[in-house]
C-alpha cells in the first residue's frame, strides 16, 4: 500500500521518537480536519494509534519551554506559590523531581456537532514524568486540566 506523504513525514518523526513543538501544532491541525490535507481517515487512525502506542518524547527546547511553564503556574518567579495553582502534592512531588515529558495522544474537546461535520479539537496529552517514579498527565485548553 502507498502512503501518503503527510503520513510517510509524521511516521518519521514517530520513528524518530522526538516530537517538536511545530510538528504537534502541524500534526493537531491534521488530525482536526481543519488543515487540507492528502492523508486519509485510516493514515490519521495510524497515526494517532501509533502515538498512544508508543507515547512520544518531547524535544529538549519543547521540554524546557513546558517546564517553565508548570512552574509558572505553580510558583511565581519569586517562589511564592499562586493562589488559584492547579496542582496537588503528587503534581508538586513530580515537579520538584522533574524528569521528562512524553506526547501520549491527543484529548478529543469538541462538540457533537463538530465532530459529526468532521472536525475535531484534539489537544496534546502530554505526560510529565520525574525521578521518583511520580508524575500526572494533563491537556492545556487554557487552563492545566490533568486527568491522570
Amino acid at each position: 500500500m502507498t502512503h501518503s506523504k503527510p503520513y510517510k513525514k509524521y511516521s518519521a518523526i514517530l520513528d524518530r521518537g522526538t516530537i517538536e513543538e511545530g510538528e504537534i501544532i502541524s500534526l493537531c491541525k491534521i488530525l482536526n480536519g481543519y488543515s487540507k490535507t492528502t492523508m486519509t481517515a485510516e493514515e490519521k487512525e495510524g497515526i494517532e494509534r501509533r502515538i498512544w502506542d508508543n507515547h512520544v518524547n518531547i524535544s529538549e527546547s519543547q521540554t524546557e519551554k513546558g517546564f517553565n511553564f508548570l512552574m509558572n503556574k505553580w510558583k511565581t518567579p519569586r517562589g511564592i506559590e499562586r493562589k488559584n495553582n492547579p496542582f496537588g502534592y503528587r503534581e508538586e512531588e513530580a515537579l520538584k523531581n522533574f524528569s521528562h515529558f512524553t506526547l501520549d495522544g491527543f484529548y478529543n474537546n469538541s462538540t457533537v456537532y463538530a465532530q459529526d461535520s468532521g472536525f475535531h479539537n484534539y489537544l496534546p496529552l502530554y505526560s510529565v514524568h520525574s525521578k521518583n517514579g511520580y508524575g500526572f498527565q494533563y491537556y492545556y485548553d487554557g487552563t492545566v486540566n490533568i486527568i491522570g
